[in-house]
């Protein structure tokens, strides 16, 4: 058992006022304390498994990124279920920073997407110093593997023969690894005090990941909330002078401190977008999948012709 700040442990969680919500597979409840209007607390729970490798990741990034990540303050599990605690940070979205807005709403949509590009990139820096070494067999057997999973979906329909030639080539290419969150996506970011930008939900952190897992994941999520807001073809978002220059700009550190060129960071980009598709059809998210294999056969469009 861990101690839990705050005034708040496994033995008297119940004694507190609480709204819960529901997941497919987690019960999260937000803390009142008695005539506060203010939640000061969150508790996560559900399965022992998923809670307590949940858990641990999210201990692991408060370690790497500090108050980038919301402070854990407790654990506790029975024979099946677990919960834990964290801080609660006010659930801020950029949907929430937007709907403030009476006038300019665009204009502060591509300010806000500059900050989160510049939050991504300090995130990529702590988790490159961190990455740890794994032996590459290793990690080629996990991405036969995957490869040859995703291929046999019918999502896969157009992709299985470029997929597979990419993968194959890939193996005897000598390829990066690092920490990666798993699900860098808008709505994981909330705006703390002063907009600090904090990431939450570390179910899917793997810490030996292709590097570009984040990076793919975070731009499909921000053409996807352009569309929603302001109902216009996502494409036309980085056409847009200081986005387009953004992107240029984190792509260029990207390659910079990976040290790698053009061919693979583009075949980083087809694996990095391959795990999530995998990743979501593991966890049943079929709707998701569906949308990143779209993406997964744009990636392909730009690799194959280099490397087939």
């Amino acid at each position: 058992m861990f101690n839990i700040k705050k005034n708040v442990s496994p033995e008297n969680a119940d004694l507190f006022n609480r709204f819960v919500l529901f997941t497919s597979d987690r019960q999260i409840a937000i803390l009142f304390k008695d005539k506060d209007s203010q939640p000061f607390a969150v508790r996560k729970s559900g399965p022992l498994t998923g809670i307590k490798t949940e858990y641990q990741n999210h201990h692991m990034a408060r370690a790497l990124l500090g108050d980038k990540v919301p402070d854990i303050w407790g654990f506790e599990a029975s024979t099946d279920k677990a919960s834990f605690y964290l801080e609660y940070v006010p659930e801020r979205l950029l949907s929430n920073v937007i709907a403030e807005s009476f006038i300019y709403k665009k204009k502060i949509f591509f300010k806000e997407i500059l900050l989160i590009l510049d939050f991504y990139i300090s995130v990529f820096n702590c988790f490159l110093e961190n990455r740890p070494s794994f032996p590459p067999s290793d990690k080629e057997k996990d991405m036969v593997k995957m490869s040859s999973e995703i291929i046999s979906h019918p999502f896969a329909s157009k992709i299985k023969s470029q997929l597979n030639q990419i993968v194959i080539k890939a193996e005897k290419i000598k390829k990066p690894y690092m920490v990666q969150h798993g699900d860098f996506c808008i709505r994981n970011i909330l705006f703390g005090h002063n907009k600090k930008k904090i990431l939450i939900d570390w179910e899917d952190m793997n810490i030996s990941a292709f590097p570009l897992v984040d990076y793919m994941m975070l731009f499909m999520s921000i053409q996807e909330i352009f569309q929603q807001l302001f109902h216009m073809n996502p494409a036309q978002l980085f056409k847009v002078p200081e986005l387009k220059k953004k992107a240029a700009e984190v792509k260029s550190a990207i390659l910079s401190m990976l040290c790698i060129d053009n061919e693979m960071f583009n075949t980083l980009a087809v694996l990095s977008t391959a795990v999530l598709c995998h990743q979501n059809l593991e966890k049943k998210r079929d709707a998701t999948a569906q949308l990143i294999f779209k993406e997964l056969e744009k990636q392909i469009g730009n690799v194959s012709d280099i490397i087939l």
